[in-house]
């Protein structure tokens, strides 16, 4: 308690500014980093959802592909030829388009 008596009013009221002002400030610093680490996580989540919906629609034909396969492999190649076909060629232009429109 002595020192505070010791000390002249400049210096007190300069303490009383120079305190709050310093917590504040931190505290403002610590708000912002969290609020930007909220927002590239939500960026990162973001790609990640935008890439599940491309891929699930990839599976989808990829899916429709190995169901003709099954067909042409089942028929001895009788059956599915044109659909087998068609639907590969589609298969592998989903792929091209999913894959590109995503990673660049």
């Amino acid at each position: 308690m002595f020192l505070l008596n010791s000390l002249s009013i400049r210096v007190k009221l300069f303490l009383i500014f120079i305190i709050p002002t310093t917590a504040l400030l931190v505290f403002i610093t610590l708000s912002i980093m969290t609020k930007l680490s909220a927002v590239n996580e939500a960026s990162m989540l973001k790609d990640g959802l935008e890439l599940s919906v491309k891929m699930s629609s990839l599976v989808h034909e990829i899916q429709k592909e190995r169901g003709a396969t099954a067909g042409f492999l089942g028929s001895k190649g009788t059956k599915f030829v044109e659909t087998l076909t068609n639907q590969r060629k589609h298969t592998d232009f989903e792929k091209k388009r999913k894959l590109k429109s995503h990673y660049g």
